[in-house]
C-alpha cells in the first residue's frame, strides 16, 4: 500500500511505494519525479543495507539538486547553448546549466508530480504529460515509466512515450550507487567494467566535440574491471576538467535499441555486484564530482565521489550532433527503452543469487 510521504509546494500529496521480492530486496519510489528513493540489498554476510544516495524527508526530495534517483527529461544530460533545430526551425530551451539545458530545463520531469497508473508489490507504473512548448521542446509528449522488481533480483525500468509532432526525447534514471554503504565512504575503490571500446569526449562545459574516441591506452579504458579511481590522477593530468572525476558517456557495444550488457559495478568489501543492461546507445558514468557536501540521509554530508550515477541514455547533445544516433520521435512512432539493474552478491569469492549459500 502507498505510504503518505509529504506535500508539494502547492499542497499536493506525495506518496511512497515499496517494491519487494522473495529475497527481501526492496526498492522505494515516490510519485514526485518518479524517483527511486531507496534500494536495499544484502551484503556477503546477508545484512541488508542501503546502496543508493538520497535524503531523509519529502522537503529534501522536493529540492533534489543532484537528481538523486529521478527520471530526467524531456532530454537527459546536456544540450549545447540550450537550443537545437528541427526542420530548419530553431527551438530555444530553458537554460539551467551555465548557458546549456540540463536534464530538460528548469522545470524538468524530476520536479513534477507524476500520475500513478497502476502498482502492486512487484511493480509500479507512473506517467506524465508534457505539453507542446514545455521548456521550449516542441510537441505534446506522453511518457510512462514502469519499474519492476523481479524474482531474479533485477530492477527493470521500461519507458514508453509518444508525441503528436516531431520532437526530440531522451530519458534516463539518475540513481547514484555506492554498493558499500550508500554514500558514507568513497566509491573510488569500487570496481567498474564497461562494455565499451569508445567514449564521447567533451569540452570543459561537458558538451561533446561531435566525435567518438577509442578508450584504448587512456583513463577511459574499463574494458577490464578496475577500481574507479585507478586512473583518475592520469585523467586529471590529461584533461583537468569535469570536477576532477568522470562525467562521460561510453558507447555501449552492440546494436542500440536491442537489450545488451553494458556495465558491472562491484564492491569487494561488501561483496555486492550490480550489472546493467540497456537498449540505449550510451551509458553515462558520473562519479559524484560536484556533491560538495550535499546533506543526505541521517544528516550525512555526501562528499565528492560519495556515489556513482549510472545513466543509460543517448549521447549528450545529440539533437545538435548529426553524426550521433538520432533522438527524434515522430507522431506515428512509439518510443520504448529498457534498462535493467541486476543485483547479486559474491559469497566466499563465489557469485551467488540472493538467498543462496
Amino acid at each position: 500500500m502507498p505510504e503518505f510521504f509529504g506535500k508539494t509546494a502547492d499542497d499536493r500529496d506525495v506518496f511512497k511505494f515499496t517494491l519487494r521480492n522473495e529475497h527481501l530486496t526492496s526498492v522505494e519510489i515516490i510519485n514526485f519525479g518518479a524517483t527511486v528513493v531507496s534500494v536495499k540489498t544484502p551484503d556477503k554476510n546477508g545484512v541488508f543495507a542501503e546502496i543508493t544516495l538520497g535524503f531523509d524527508n519529502c522537503a529534501q526530495w522536493l529540492n533534489n539538486i543532484p537528481y538523486f534517483g529521478a527520471v530526467c527529461g524531456r532530454y537527459c544530460n546536456r544540450i549545447n547553448n540550450a537550443k537545437f533545430s528541427l526542420n530548419d526551425k530553431e527551438h530555444l530551451l530553458s537554460v539551467n546549466n551555465g548557458k546549456n539545458n540540463l536534464h530538460g530545463g528548469v522545470d524538468n520531469f524530476s520536479k513534477r508530480l507524476w500520475t500513478v497508473d497502476d502498482y502492486d508489490e512487484s511493480f509500479i507504473e507512473l506517467s506524465i504529460i508534457s505539453p507542446d512548448g514545455d521548456q521550449g521542446f516542441p510537441g505534446e509528449v506522453r511518457l510512462t515509466v514502469r519499474y519492476e522488481l523481479t524474482a531474479a533480483n533485477e530492477l527493470v525500468i521500461n519507458y514508453y512515450a509518444n508525441t503528436d509532432q516531431l520532437t526530440v526525447v531522451g530519458f534516463t534514471s539518475h540513481i547514484y550507487f555506492n554498493l558499500r554503504d550508500g554514500g558514507m565512504t568513497s566509491i573510488l575503490d569500487q570496481e567498474l567494467q564497461i562494455s565499451a571500446d569508445y567514449y564521447v569526449p567533451v569540452n570543459a562545459d561537458l558538451i561533446p566535440y561531435g566525435q567518438l574516441k577509442v578508450v584504448d591506452r587512456s583513463p577511459f579504458d574499463f574494458r577490464v574491471a578496475k577500481k574507479i579511481g585507478q586512473d583518475l590522477q592520469s585523467y586529471c593530468e590529461q584533461l583537468c576538467q569535469a570536477g576532477n572525476g568522470y562525467d562521460h558517456c561510453w558507447v555501449v557495444r552492440g546494436e542500440h535499441q536491442k537489450l545488451r550488457y553494458a556495465l558491472t559495478l562491484s564492491d569487494r568489501h561488501s561483496g555486492r555486484i550490480m550489472e546493467v543492461f540497456t537498449t540505449e546507445p550510451g551509458i553515462q558514468v558520473y562519479t559524484g564530482n560536484f556533491l560538495n557536501g550535499t546533506i543526505g540521509r541521517n544528516g550525512k554530508k555526501y562528499q565528492n565521489f560519495g556515489g556513482v550515477a549510472i545513466e543509460a541514455e543517448p549521447y549528450p547533445d545529440s539533437p545538435n550532433q548529426p553524426g550521433f544516433p538520432s533522438v527524434q520521435l515522430l507522431p506515428d512512432e512509439k518510443y520504448r527503452q529498457t534498462t535493467i539493474y541486476r543485483f547479486s552478491v559474491n559469497v566466499n569469492d563465489k557469485e551467488s543469487k540472493f538467498g543462496e549459500n
